[in-house]
C-alpha cells in the first residue's frame, strides 16, 4: 500500500509540469466529428504525456524518492513506464507517448436513449495495424470505400483508418461513411471555435438535447438529482485548458440559470485564488511539524529532505496573482470566463501535495501507528 501511495505522490508531482501549446488543428480534430453531438472531449496527448512522464522518470531518480521507495522499487517505477511503452510498441507497433498526437471523442444520444460513440486519434499509425489487431483480438477485417475497417464480433462497433494518420473507433454506422474520400466535415460550431482559439491541451464541450436530457434524468434521481443542474441547465457549456490558463463558456436556458452560473464562476475564481494561498500555507505547516527525529523511516526521510519538499511546494503552488474576467451577456444568456497566468502549474496548483506529505509522514508504513491511529510527537 505504501508503494502505491508513494507512486501516486510521484505521479501527482509529475503532473506539475509546464506543457507546450497544442499543435493540433481544429479543422483536423473536427474533420470526422458527428453533427449535433451531446458531449465532446479533446486531449492533446503528446503535449501532456511526454513532459509528464519525463518528469515522473526524473523524480524516480531523486534521492528523496529513492529513499522512500527503496532502490529496488524506485527502479521498478522507471522500468514499469519503459516496459509499458515497450509492450505497446510490440503489440501495435507504436509508442503511445511519442506516436499518438491527440485524441478526440464524441457521444450522441438517440431518441431511444442509446448512445453512439466516435473516437478519432491522430498518430503515426504503422502499416497493417488493423490486420495485426484482427489476429490478436478477432473480428472481421474488411474494406469500405477502399480503406481498411475492423468490425467487432457483433458488427456494431468498428475501427477504421480514415487517412494516413487518423484512426476512428466507434459505431460502425458512423465510421463507414467517414472512410469515403468525398466525406465532408459538418460545420464547426462557433462556441467550439472559440474554445480552440488559444491552442488548448484539453477541451470539454456539452450541448444537451431532449434525448440526452432524458438519460441524465434517469441516471440522477433522488439525492443525486442535484447533478442535473450542471449537466442540463445549459444550452451549451465548454471548458478549454491551455498551457497558461483556461476559459469556460456557459449559455443558460433561462435568467435564473444565468444568475446561478455567474455566481458559480465568480465563486470558483475566488476559490482558485484562495486555494493557491492555502496550499502554500498548509504545506508549510505540515513541513514545520515533521519531527526531525523519528522511529518511522518515512517521517525521518521526509524530515531529512524538508528543503526539497519546500522547493516542490513552491513550484506547485501559485500566488493567486492571475488575471481573470467573468463576462455576462444578459441578452444572450451567456457567461464567459477567461483566466490567464504565467503557466498552468501556477493557475491550477497541485493541491494534493501537502495532503500527500501529511499522509505519508504521519501515517507512513508503520502498522503499529496505523492500528492505534496515533500521530508521532514532534522531537526537535
Amino acid at each position: 500500500m505504501m508503494t502505491g501511495i508513494l507512486m501516486s505522490f510521484v505521479l501527482f508531482m509529475g503532473l506539475a509540469v509546464d506543457h507546450t501549446p497544442s499543435t493540433a488543428s481544429l479543422d483536423d480534430v473536427y474533420q470526422y466529428a458527428p453533427d449535433g453531438a451531446n458531449y465532446a472531449v479533446f486531449m492533446d496527448t503528446k503535449s501532456i504525456l511526454a513532459p509528464t512522464l519525463k518528469k515522473v522518470t526524473s523524480m524516480s531518480n531523486d534521492p528523496m524518492v529513492r529513499e522512500l521507495l527503496g532502490e529496488k522499487r524506485a527502479g521498478e517505477l522507471t522500468a514499469g513506464i519503459v516496459g509499458a511503452r515497450a509492450m505497446a510498441k510490440e503489440m501495435v507497433g507504436l509508442d503511445p507517448v511519442d506516436d499518438i498526437h491527440w485524441v478526440a471523442a464524441w457521444i450522441k444520444f438517440g431518441r431511444d436513449g442509446e448512445p453512439k460513440l466516435l473516437v478519432a486519434a491522430k498518430g503515426n499509425w504503422p502499416a497493417g495495424l488493423l490486420a495485426r489487431m484482427s489476429k490478436r483480438m478477432g473480428g472481421t477485417l474488411d474494406r469500405v470505400h477502399g480503406r481498411s475497417i475492423l468490425r467487432g464480433p457483433s458488427g456494431k462497433m468498428a475501427i477504421g483508418q480514415a487517412g494516413k494518420d487518423v484512426m476512428l473507433f466507434g459505431n460502425a454506422a458512423w465510421i463507414e461513411p467517414r472512410l469515403a474520400r468525398g466525406w465532408r466535415a459538418p460545420k464547426i460550431d462557433g462556441t467550439v471555435r472559440t474554445l480552440f482559439a488559444k491552442k488548448p491541451n484539453v477541451v470539454f464541450f456539452s450541448e444537451p438535447s431532449p434525448a440526452s436530457g432524458n438519460v441524465i434524468k434517469r441516471w440522477f434521481k433522488g439525492k443525486a438529482a442535484f447533478m442535473r443542474w450542471p449537466l442540463l441547465a445549459h444550452k451549451q457549456f465548454g471548458v478549454a485548458i491551455d498551457h497558461k490558463g483556461f476559459q469556460t463558456y456557459w449559455k443558460a436556458t433561462n435568467t435564473k440559470g444565468l444568475q446561478r452560473a455567474k455566481l458559480t464562476f465568480e465563486g470558483g475564481v475566488s476559490l482558485l485564488r484562495a486555494m493557491q494561498h492555502s496550499m502554500s500555507g498548509v504545506g508549510r505547516l505540515v513541513l514545520a511539524w515533521l519531527p526531525s527525529k523519528s522511529n518511522n523511516s518515512v517521517i525521518a526521510t521526509l524530515a531529512k529532505h524538508r528543503g526539497t519538499l519546500l522547493k516542490m511546494l513552491d513550484k506547485a503552488a501559485g500566488n493567486g496573482d492571475f488575471k481573470a474576467t467573468v463576462k455576462v451577456n444578459k441578452r444572450q444568456k451567456t457567461v464567459r470566463v477567461e483566466a490567464v497566468g504565467t503557466s498552468l502549474v501556477q493557475m491550477l496548483p497541485m493541491v494534493g501535495l501537502p495532503m500527500g506529505v501529511a499522509y505519508m509522514g504521519f501515517v507512513g508504513s508503520d502498522p503499529e501507528k496505523k492500528r492505534k491511529n496515533v500521530l508521532p510527537s514532534p522531537r526537535n
